[in-house]
C-alpha cells in the first residue's frame, strides 16, 4: 500500500484534533483512532487498511516536531484545497439536484398537458356522438341529454386556461341553456294543446251522449202516451 503524500492529507482532521494540540493530545488522539480504525476490527470494510495507513502517516508527521513545523507551513494551502474541493463537490451535487428537479418538473408539465389533451379529445368525441344521436332521441330523454351536455360544457370551462376561452364556453353554455328552455317550452305547449284537444273531444262525446239520451227519453215518453 503506497504511503499518502503529506500534502494531500489533512493530518489534524484525520486525528480529529485542533492545529494547536500538543504532543500528548496528539498521542491520545492517535491511540483512540487506531483502536477504532484497526483493520482487524473492521474486517468487513475494504478501505480499513488504507484508512489505517493514512492515520499512521498523519501521526508520523505530527509526532515529529521538525516534520510538523514543515507541514504547518503548508497546512493553510492544504486546508484551502480541501475546502475548495468540498465546495466544488457541493456545487456539483447542487447542480445535479437542480437539473433533476427541472427535469421532473418538465416531465410533470408534459404529463399534465397530455392528460388535458386526452380529456379534451374525449369530450369532443362525446359531444359529437351526442349531436349525431340527438335527433333520434325521444322527448322524454331530452332533459337528461341536455344535462349531460351542460356537464360537459362545465368541465370544458374548468379545463380552459385562458379567460377568453372561458368566456366563449360560457356563451356556448348560455346558448345551449336557451335552446333547452325553448325546447322544453315547445314541448309544454304541445302537451297543453294535446290535453286541451282531448278535453274538448271528451266534452263533445259527453254532450252527444246526453243529447242521445234525451232524444231516447222523449221518444219513449211519446210511445207511452200513444
Amino acid at each position: 500500500m503506497p504511503v499518502p503524500n503529506p500534502i494531500d492529507i489533512d493530518c489534524y482532521a484525520i486525528l480529529e484534533i485542533l492545529q494547536s494540540a500538543d504532543a500528548e493530545a496528539i498521542k491520545r488522539a492517535y491511540r483512540r483512532s487506531s483502536l477504532l480504525r484497526n483493520p482487524d476490527k473492521n474486517l468487513g470494510n475494504p478501505g480499513a487498511h488504507e484508512a489505517f495507513c493514512t492515520l499512521n502517516s498523519a501521526f508520523d508527521i505530527l509526532s515529529d516536531p521538525s516534520r510538523r513545523l514543515s507541514y504547518d507551513v503548508d497546512y493553510s494551502n492544504i486546508k484551502s484545497k480541501r475546502d475548495t474541493e468540498a465546495r466544488e463537490r457541493a456545487k456539483r451535487a447542487s447542480d445535479a439536484a437542480e437539473a433533476e428537479r427541472q427535469r421532473e418538473e418538465q416531465e410533470q408539465w408534459h404529463t399534465i398537458q397530455r392528460r388535458r389533451a386526452e380529456e379534451l379529445l374525449k369530450e369532443q368525441h362525446e359531444v359529437k356522438h351526442w349531436n349525431k344521436s340527438a335527433k333520434a332521441r325521444e322527448d322524454c330523454k331530452m332533459s337528461k341529454e341536455l344535462n349531460i351536455l351542460q356537464n360537459l360544457a362545465s368541465e370544458r370551462i374548468k379545463l380552459a386556461s385562458h379567460t377568453r376561452d372561458r368566456e366563449r364556453l360560457e356563451q356556448q353554455k348560455n346558448v345551449q341553456m336557451e335552446a333547452m328552455l325553448k325546447t322544453e317550452k315547445q314541448f309544454q305547449v304541445k302537451r297543453e294543446r294535446a290535453m286541451k284537444f282531448q278535453q274538448e273531444h271528451l266534452e263533445r262525446e259527453a254532450a252527444a251522449r246526453r243529447k242521445a239520451a234525451q232524444e231516447y227519453k222523449t221518444k219513449l215518453e211519446e210511445a207511452l202516451k200513444k
